[in-house]
Parts: structure tokens; C-alpha cells; sequence
């Protein structure tokens, strides 16, 4: 075995135990809708967390590249990953979570499958078929944008 696979391997181990401690805490709730609820006594850093009537915030980090990260005793985990575990169950390791409609900030669970590494990398990229390649190459030749 690899390091690289030995590495990736470990991490996936331990986030998996991460995600079990933390679907199992009292102070957390997950909906269905996508969104991590954690009961917190102290502000959360970006003070501009949401609060519901029963004293959970929601914070939830959104990374410049639109990922949304929980941040739980000292790991961050994806949200969409959190989600799809407290709905659907047991997550494969090969497989990434993907949405359906392509908007990384939708986690409700009705958005989101496990899919391969590939299927979720590349979704949101246009396929073009053969004669809009060759039309798209006219209007450039021709200096239409």
C-alpha cells in the first residue's frame, strides 16, 4: 500500500469516527433541509451565526470556492456530508456527495446522492455536441463574443 493511499485511508477513518461522535451529540441537530444546528455557550468567531428559539446556531463556514464546512471540536467536516449521514445512513469512502442541481450551498437531502470522484468534480461543466463546437468556433473567428 501507497502513503498516499495509507494517508487518504487514515483521514477517511477518522472522519468517519469524527461523524459518528457528532451525529450522536445532544448540543447538534441536522435537517432535512440542510442545515446544522449546534447548540454553542459561546459566540461563534464570524458572529453573524443565525439562532433558532431553542439556543442552536447555525455555523456553517462557506469557503471562498462556495464549500460549506462545520467546524467540530477541532475537525471540519462537509456539510453535505453531514446531512446525507444523519438522513441516509452509512456514507461508501470512494464515493463523493454530490448535488443534483449543481449549487454546492443546496444540502437539503433531496439535492444530494453519492456519486463517484469524477461525477462530482466535473457536473456543472457544459457538454457541447459537435455542430455548436463549430459554431461557437465561427463567431469567434468572426470576433462575435
Amino acid at each position: 500500500m501507497s502513503n498516499k493511499k495509507a494517508l487518504r485511508d487514515s483521514l477517511i477513518n477518522k472522519d468517519k469516527v469524527i461523524l459518528e461522535v457528532l451525529l450522536k451529540d445532544p448540543d447538534v441537530r441536522v435537517g432535512t433541509d440542510g442545515i446544522v444546528w449546534i447548540r454553542r455557550t459561546k459566540r461563534p468567531p464570524s458572529g453573524g451565526a443565525i439562532m433558532n428559539s431553542e439556543g442552536f446556531r447555525n455555523s456553517v463556514i462557506t469557503t471562498k470556492n462556495k464549500r460549506q464546512l462545520l467546524y467540530y471540536k477541532g475537525y471540519m467536516l462537509s456539510v453535505p456530508r453531514i446531512v446525507y449521514a444523519a438522513c441516509m445512513g452509512e456514507l461508501d469512502s470512494d464515493k463523493e456527495i454530490v448535488h443534483r442541481d449543481g449549487v454546492s450551498t443546496n444540502n437539503s437531502i433531496s439535492n444530494l446522492y453519492q456519486g463517484s470522484d469524477s461525477e462530482g468534480a466535473g457536473r456543472s461543466l457544459r457538454k457541447f455536441n459537435e455542430e455548436q463546437v463549430i459554431e461557437i468556433r465561427n463567431r469567434r473567428n468572426r470576433g462575435d463574443r
